[in-house]
């Protein structure tokens, strides 16, 4: 049975809000990147992890294991530590969804 080490037991209201803050950018950069995948070739995707031209399946898989796996080391994460990585977790993902906003890339679902 796998159990989250006890800083979970630290979790705070103010975490709470920073996590659906990074996912709620999480989930537009997602939408986003599923508008790349309709654009064929007129714009690429700059992650080198999804490719270029990435499918719609990778796409997917790509940003569900990324939230999840995001919430899981947040969780896991003493408080300070915590703060830290969610900070830069959204300022990462505003700057993206930012950037993809500037060179006409809607979110799209």
């Amino acid at each position: 049975l796998l159990t989250l080490p006890t800083a979970a037991q630290d979790w705070t209201r103010a975490d709470t809000h920073r996590q659906i803050l990074v996912t709620t950018l999480s989930v537009m950069d997602w939408g986003q990147t599923l508008r790349l995948t309709e654009m064929h070739g007129e714009k690429h995707e700059g992650n080198p992890i999804l490719g270029e031209y990435p499918s719609r399946a990778r796409v997917n898989v790509y940003f569900a294991t990324s939230i999840a796996l995001g919430f899981v080391i947040a969780r896991a994460l003493p408080p300070r530590l915590r703060r830290v990585f969610q900070y830069v977790c959204i300022g990462f993902e505003a700057g993206v969804v930012g950037d993809n906003f500037r060179i006409g890339i809607r979110v799209s679902l």
